[in-house]
C-alpha cells in the first residue's frame, strides 16, 4: 500500500515537473526570447584601464616601443554615430558598429614590425589602415594581434584605423550561442585595451616549455632532485648581422638566480625565422602547492656586440 501511494506520488512530481517545464519554454519561446536591437546603443565605459606594462611588465619600451589606443574614438552604429571612450561595451544594438581613430606613427619606426594588440573584442571585427583591409578576427574576448604591413602604414603622418565590430551571435563560433532568459543582454564593443607595438627587426618571437620529469637522486648525492624542462624559441635574426649571443636565466620565488646560460646563435640565411631547442635542469625544485606559489621566472634574451 504504501509503495503503491509513493509510485503514484513520484509520478505526479513527474508529471508536473515536466508541465512545467514545458510551459517555461513556451514563455521564453513566444514572449521573453530576446529580438535583436537596432536602435541607438547603450554604452558602458570600463572602469579602469590598464596600461602596457600592466600587461607586460618585464618588456622594456625602449626595445619594442609602444602606443596606447584607448581613449576617445569616432562610432557609426546604423544611423546613429558619436564619440566613445574605449575599451567600452555596447548592447541594446545588434549588428556592425564602425570603430574609427586617427594616430601619427614615429618615423623611426621604420624597419620595425608593428602588431596591434587587442586584448578583447566582443564578437567578430574586422581592420583597416588607410584603407587597406589588414583581417577579421572571432575574439569571443580572448587577446589576439595582428601583423600591419609597413607598404600600409604611413610615417610621421595620421593614420586612420577602423575597426568593424559585429556582436551578433553564431551557433557554431560564440559562447553563449545566443541571449537566453537569464542574460538577455548582447554585448559588443572593443572591450579591453589596445595598443599598437614596434617590434625590433631581430626578436624572440615565442617562447614555449615543456616539463618533464623529476628525476630522485640518492639522498647523499650533491642534489637530491631536479626537473627538467624543454624550451623551445622561436627567434628572428637577420644573416647579414652574423651571429647573436642567447642567454637564459632562470630564478626561484625569492628572486634568487639559479640558472645562467650563454649560447651563441648562427642565422639562418634562407629563412629569418630560426628554432633554438635546449633543457635545463632546475636544481632541488619546489613545487607549486595552495598557499605556497612556488612559482619560477625564466628570462631569455637576445644580445649582440
Amino acid at each position: 500500500m504504501n509503495n503503491g501511494l509513493r509510485w503514484i506520488s513520484t509520478q505526479t512530481v513527474f508529471r508536473l515537473l515536466l508541465r512545467a517545464g514545458l510551459f517555461s519554454a513556451l514563455i521564453h519561446l513566444f514572449f521573453l526570447s530576446p529580438q535583436p536591437c537596432r536602435g541607438e546603443p547603450a554604452f558602458f565605459l570600463s572602469a579602469k584601464n590598464l596600461s602596457w606594462a600592466d600587461y607586460k611588465p618585464d618588456r622594456a619600451q625602449e626595445i619594442a616601443p609602444v602606443i596606447d589606443l584607448c581613449g576617445n574614438w569616432e562610432y557609426r552604429a546604423g544611423d546613429k554615430s558619436g564619440t566613445i571612450a574605449v575599451p567600452s561595451s555596447y548592447t541594446d544594438f545588434d549588428g556592425p558598429v564602425t570603430f574609427t581613430k586617427k594616430f601619427v606613427v614615429p618615423g623611426e619606426w621604420r624597419g620595425r614590425s608593428l602588431f596591434l594588440k587587442l586584448f578583447g573584442v566582443r564578437h567578430r571585427a574586422a581592420f583597416q589602415l588607410n584603407g587597406a583591409l589588414l583581417g577579421s578576427r572571432q575574439s569571443n574576448g580572448v587577446p589576439f594581434e595582428i601583423l600591419i604591413p609597413e607598404q600600409f602604414v604611413k610615417y610621421d603622418l595620421p593614420n586612420e584605423l577602423v575597426i568593424e565590430v559585429d556582436n551578433r551571435r553564431s551557433a557554431s563560433r560564440t559562447l553563449p550561442l545566443r541571449s537566453s532568459i537569464f542574460a538577455p543582454k548582447n554585448f559588443g564593443g572593443i572591450v579591453r585595451e589596445i595598443f599598437l607595438e614596434a617590434r625590433p627587426p631581430e626578436r624572440i618571437n615565442q617562447l614555449q616549455i615543456q616539463e618533464q620529469e623529476i628525476a630522485e637522486y640518492p639522498q647523499n648525492s650533491a642534489l637530491d632532485r631536479e626537473a627538467k624542462i624543454d624550451v623551445t624559441l622561436s627567434l628572428q635574426l637577420q644573416s647579414e648581422n652574423g651571429p647573436a649571443d642567447l642567454q637564459v636565466e632562470v630564478y626561484d620565488r625569492r628572486n634568487n638566480r639559479i640558472i645562467r646560460k650563454k649560447t651563441t646563435l648562427e642565422p639562418n640565411p634562407e629563412d629569418r625565422i630560426s628554432t633554438k631547442e635546449f633543457q635545463l635542469a632546475i636544481p632541488d625544485p619546489r613545487r607549486w602547492k595552495p598557499g605556497e606559489a612556488n612559482l619560477y621566472r625564466l628570462i631569455c634574451s637576445l644580445n649582440r656586440g
